[in-house]
């Protein structure tokens, strides 16, 4: 007994399969579209919380497209993971060099990296970044420092 195969149905069911298999990392990268536009540049904190930010320190965010965040915190480099979906983005495993500054940086610096520790969303509003806690409130609103 012989039988023939339908070159095309089995062509169809490859597609079907594959198109399937890959359906999952198409909608996450849909999902996570609008980081995109935050990855790669340096964003400089413009406010945090009831914090009055010093125009001569410099707390800075970069958030690199493996999600990897650095920055400065105002005196002390920091850096540690930023994993983001949709809307969301959650600061993780921060870590920090320890050099003493002045006490005005130290103290700014201390308000930004624990409002990051805060943060569980994002937005962008009129060309800043604004991160927002749980209750929807903007903890930090930085702009690009270039």
């Amino acid at each position: 007994m012989s039988f023939q195969i339908d070159r095309r149905a089995v062509n169809r069911a490859i597609f079907a399969v594959a198109a399937a298999s890959l359906a999952p990392f198409s909608a996450r990268s849909q999902d996570t579209q609008p980081a995109q536009e935050i990855v790669g540049l340096e964003w400089l904190a413009e406010t945090i919380r009831d914090f009055e930010v010093a125009d001569r320190i410099a707390s800075t965010l970069t958030i690199s497209s493996d999600g990897k965040v650095a920055g400065s915190g105002g005196c002390n480099r920091y850096f540690g993971n930023a994993t983001i979906d949709g809307e969301t983005i959650i600061f993780s495993e921060l870590a920090t060099t320890h050099m003493a500054c002045r006490e005005e940086a130290m103290a700014q610096e201390s308000a930004f990296l624990a409002a990051l520790a805060l943060v569980a969303s994002y937005s962008l509003e009129g060309g800043k970044l604004v991160l927002a806690g749980e209750d929807g409130q903007p903890i930090v609103t930085l702009t690009t420092s270039a």
